[in-house]
């Protein structure tokens, strides 16, 4: 389970990191979100990655594969560890990162959601 989540979280972060339109808008956002409120979404259903995500890691926790009491949280969580420190250190794709940079990342991140909703062993 960890190779997918690693290999999923890869392809994620690898996006966010190496798409220029995508660190325009979310620094354009940062910057003027205050001043446009009506831009910034609100709630999950302005998010349809985590939306799917949720239902995804849902169905684990249905499998018996991880303990996920809130599927939506969890999702928040998954995307959070694999991408945020990719955001950070890559300044939100102005800095680049080698693959190998955001593969010990996003791996790191997957490490502690697993830690935090792997199932207890019995």
């Amino acid at each position: 389970m960890e190779a997918g989540f690693t290999a999923f979280g890869r392809e994620f972060a690898s996006e966010i990191a190496r798409s220029a339109e995508r660190a325009a808008v979310m620094r354009l956002m940062i910057a003027e979100g205050s001043h446009f409120p009506a831009l910034l979404p609100t709630s999950s259903a302005d998010r349809p990655t985590q939306r799917g995500l949720a239902a995804r890691l849902a169905a684990l926790d249905e499998r018996g594969l991880l303990e996920v009491p809130d599927p939506d949280e969890a999702a928040e969580f998954l995307g959070l560890l694999v991408t945020g420190r990719v955001n950070n250190r890559s300044w939100y794709g102005a800095v680049h990162l080698d693959d190998a940079e955001i593969d010990r990342l996003v791996a790191g991140g997957v490490r502690i959601f697993l830690r935090a909703y792997a199932r207890p062993a019995e």
